[in-house]
């Protein structure tokens, strides 16, 4: 019975380590269940030498876990106390179930109380072993991002729920419980779970208010950049008038003595100053529209042949930084382009972006990367056979509403 109960302790432990361990992604997972599952059976290998199975056993279990858990991760966060909690509230469900499976085969079959001890055990670890592995491959996780100090009441009611049902569930298997006893546990519980309550709408209200913060602050953030962006606009636009009045003093200049060819030079040369700043499209996203013409004039001023089709309506995302930002460096991409037609047109929820170029080419590494930096825009992407279909990006409208 001792080696038995040995490998019941072994196997106990190990499962405890590697669901830890596994679900808490820690580093160098072999040494740390390693570690663990020692320590696990040194603890419960002395608790059955002095035949001992109370609450203190299931304190020590857990301390051992949180400390050794805390060691590997460098820090404790509220998912990694809440998880070895979790997970001790799991075996005990286990071996409840376990014990009620193996009564039931006692029930139909006259087993000794060794064999039912055996049958208990064995079936105990197996509802163990089945749950850890489901838990794993299907990976389920919980969303546990706040701080630690946050959660303390929370952890503080959890483990004194825990200890009443131990305390209930060992009284049950070794027959030592009371009417008394019991009463004054569903009565904690009861008033447990109210505070539960209380505390978990609290935490809740607390988190709104956080992410409302959030919220306000990327939208804040979001609006320097557009503003950054608009006094860069007025600002080279306030140069460009600047220039002009300079420039009527020289053609008034060059009319007195005569330089007339002097005076179209001049005259052409702001022209093509002006037409920087003209806009081409005209959509009611005015980031977007300023954005996209002084890049496209830039291109045409350069020799380019340039075709656009603009079908898109008024929308956040067309006002973005980062998305204006992101279809500047695309535009970049086609510089060594002589011919393009560039398509913009929303088709449902989706964004289809389209350049068919000629004459020129462009570096395939640059549009990858590309496409990989802006992923959170970017849902599919067709750039097979560039060369004669162009490119076509799908890009969510919906999903990068602010």
């Amino acid at each position: 019975m001792i080696i038995f109960n040995f490998l019941i302790n072994l196997v106990e432990s190990v499962l405890f380590s590697l669901f830890v361990g596994k679900y808490l992604e820690i580093g160098k997972l072999q040494s740390y269940i390693a570690f663990t599952t020692i320590l696990q059976i040194l603890f419960l290998n002395l608790a059955n030498f002095y035949h001992y199975d109370g609450i203190l056993l299931t304190i020590g279990i857990m301390g051992i876990m949180i400390g050794s858990t805390c060691l590997w991760k460098k820090k404790m966060t509220f998912e990694l106390v809440f998880v070895v909690l979790l997970y001790n509230t799991f075996i005990f469900i286990a071996a409840f179930l376990g014990t009620s499976v193996a009564t039931f085969i006692q029930s139909l079959f006259s087993l000794s109380m060794d064999s039912n001890y055996v049958m208990r055990c064995l079936m105990a670890k197996c509802i163990q072993c089945i749950g850890t592995c489901l838990v794993l491959k299907y990976n389920y996780k919980l969303t546990l991002n706040m701080e630690l100090n946050q959660w303390s009441s929370v952890i503080f009611l959890y483990c004194l729920l825990l200890i009443l049902i131990g305390n209930e569930f060992y009284s049950i298997i070794t027959n030592q419980f009371t009417l008394h006893s019991t009463l004054i546990s569903l009565m904690l519980s009861f008033v447990i779970a109210v505070i539960f309550g209380f505390i978990i709408d609290k935490i809740n209200t607390m988190n709104k208010k956080k992410e409302e913060l959030l919220r306000m602050e990327q939208i804040e953030i979001a609006n320097e950049e557009k503003l950054s962006m608009m006094k860069h606009i007025r600002n080279e636009m306030s140069i460009t008038d600047h220039r002009m009045f300079y420039m009527f003093m020289r053609v008034e200049q060059y009319l007195e003595v005569g330089q007339y060819e002097r005076t179209k030079s001049l005259i052409h040369q702001y022209k093509n100053a002006m037409m920087k700043y003209r806009l081409v499209i005209d959509t009611n996203n005015p980031i977007f529209d300023c954005f996209y013409s002084l890049k496209v004039n830039e291109m045409i001023l350069s020799g380019q042949n340039i075709e656009n089709m603009i079908l898109i309506s008024e929308h956040n995302l067309y006002n973005d930084v980062h998305f204006n930002h992101f279809f500047s460096d695309l535009l970049d991409l086609f510089k060594q382009c002589q011919k393009l037609m560039i398509s913009l047109n929303e088709i449902g929820e989706l964004l289809i972006v389209k350049i068919v170029y000629r004459d020129g080419e462009i570096n395939e590494d640059r549009l990858t990367q590309l496409i990989q930096n802006y992923a959170r825009f970017i849902q599919n992407a067709n750039i097979t056979n560039h060369q004669q279909n162009g490119i076509r990006l799908s890009i969510g409208i919906d999903e990068n509403e602010d």
